[in-house]
């Protein structure tokens, strides 16, 4: 049996899929067409702080119901998202899970747990997205393509929790809590109706979506150490000049994750660019910063992702790295009896204001030598931080918390180290 939102009070782990920009709706009209999404976990305490809220892992399955005959028939797929994508994460196994003929992802099978959906991040994650008294965190994107029509009400794509030990979170800064020890989930269904237009004539608008996000490994994917950027202006470039033209050119922001999304659009090809692209900043994806997209009526086409990275793609660029370790004597050293930290964030400040938030360039730390590396930066001056710091710790090295490092031209600087120990009291090394 699904859990749905609306069957319990005070919830504390709430899962559930939505189209990118948080639409819980969509229509289906032509065999093939694919319908993206997102799988969001919702984390709320009992105060009404979302500070101290966060979350681990999800383990599930996804499944398309149809209700009063149904919109479509199709086949899920789904990817957990980065940072949720860390060892021990899985898609899941595709199979026909309420017998429509159509398949779902997971198992009907407690016990089978290499058939789950899982979404997992290396350490407790706090860095979701506030909404009310809520943390949220987008743990997975996927897609339900339509392998045939049907003529009755709707299709439900939902979220089924496994029974058992299946997720891990926090909630009121309290230790981690899981499905035997607190209330988990799912969410209000991604509704899928039929739509009026055809494939190929008119009646149906298209849609272009996609991701805008800082990423300094410089490899155009979205993936662990980099960060969504939001409130940031994308636009069709409508007279194919390759710049904003405010007063002719439709445009619109991105959300909270990053996202975009161009609807209403009539069948053709657009240009699709970033308005406010910052001075020594450069893309990975796409080549050139600009996007020819064609659509059909009634297409959607997803996955339009830019990546921008501080630098050029040339030659020349600068570095910064260090080391994140636990300071046991704390002598702001690496030396004996210390341990290398590794899958922890360090970040660029970009705006100065002290703390890690959309917009500051991140990346991990080694998993196993605790080095961290900023590369592909032009000449400039860089404020570089821990972003994770636990509770109870504090920063050895660099004094202050903050190392702020002149870069010329093409120089690489090394040994920025990042220390912790605990304020008081005996150094634990766990974090």
């Amino acid at each position: 049996m699904i859990e749905t939102l609306e069957d319990r009070q005070l919830l504390s782990l709430v899962v559930d899929l939505r189209l990118p920009g948080g639409a819980k709706s969509a229509q289906v009209n032509t065999v093939g067409q694919e319908v993206n999404f997102q799988v969001w976990a919702t984390v709320t305490g009992g105060n009404s702080t979302p500070n101290d809220e966060a979350l681990q892992t999800v383990i599930g399955s996804l499944l398309s119901t149809n209700q009063n005959g149904g919109a479509a028939n199709g086949t899920l797929d789904v990817h957990p998202a980065s940072p949720f994508n860390a060892l021990g994460s899985q898609d899941g196994v595709k199979r026909d899970l309420d017998g429509d003929g159509d398949l779902d992802v997971g198992s009907n099978v407690q016990d089978a747990g290499s058939d789950y959906f899982a979404a997992r991040d290396s350490s407790v994650n706090s860095v979701g997205t506030i909404s009310g008294n809520s943390k949220q965190f987008m743990i997975g994107e996927g897609s339900f393509k339509v392998t045939s029509l049907k003529t009755g009400g709707q299709t439900n794509l939902v979220w089924r929790v496994r029974p058992g030990f299946t997720a891990l979170w926090r909630e009121d800064g309290a230790p981690l809590k899981n499905p035997t020890t607190a209330i988990e989930a799912a969410g209000a269904p991604l509704v899928l109706t039929r739509g009026t237009g055809g494939g190929g004539g008119g009646g149906s608008t298209a849609s272009i979506t996609g991701k805008l996000f800082n990423d300094p490994n410089k490899n155009g994917v979205f993936d662990g150490g980099d960060t969504v950027l939001s409130n940031r202006r994308m636009y069709i470039d409508s007279n194919g000049n390759a710049k904003y033209d405010s007063a002719s050119e439709k445009s619109t922001l991105t959300n909270s994750t990053g996202v975009y999304t161009f609807s209403g659009l009539t069948a053709g090809t657009y240009r699709i660019g970033r308005a406010d692209t910052p001075a020594g900043y450069s893309f990975s994806t796409p080549s050139g910063g600009i996007w020819t997209v064609a659509v059909a009526s009634g297409q959607t086409a997803s996955n339009k992702n830019f990546g921008v990275f501080l630098g050029t793609s040339g030659g020349g660029s600068g570095s910064i790295s260090g080391i994140v370790f636990s300071d046991n004597n704390k002598n702001g050293i690496f030396d004996t009896g210390d341990t290398r930290l590794g899958n922890r964030k360090i970040y660029i400040d970009k705006n100065n204001d002290g703390k890690f938030d959309t917009g500051d360039i991140s990346v991990l730390s080694n998993s196993s030598t605790g080095v961290y590396t900023f590369s592909g930066l032009a000449a400039g001056t860089y404020r570089i931080s821990r972003a994770d710091l636990p509770t109870g710790f504090k920063l050895s090295v660099p004094a202050g918390g903050f190392y702020v490092i002149s870069l010329s031209s093409g120089q690489t600087l090394s040994n920025k180290i990042s220390a912790r120990a605990r304020s008081s009291g005996k150094v634990s090394v766990a974090s």
